[in-house]
């Protein structure tokens, strides 16, 4: 991975996935959790690098245990 490379990836994954579904309410089996996870795998696939995978699965991640705090269920 390049610096540039490196650059984008996290540009994208914070600006384009995070700060776009952060602050939803979303609701389990929700068509917004379908559109997150084919966001996930957009990234995934565009950025197949060790460091992108991570950054995003712990923030789908991070989405996943906030909506179980919302639901109650954490």
């Amino acid at each position: 991975m390049t610096d540039d490379e490196a650059a984008r990836s996290c540009t994208e994954i914070y600006n384009e996935f995070w700060l776009k579904w952060r602050k939803k309410q979303l609701q389990r089996n929700s068509s917004e959790w379908e559109q997150v996870y084919k966001d996930v795998m957009i990234l995934l696939n565009r950025h197949p690098f060790s460091l992108a995978k991570h950054m995003v699965l712990d923030l789908l991640d991070e989405l996943e245990e906030r909506t179980r705090k919302q639901e109650g269920r954490a």
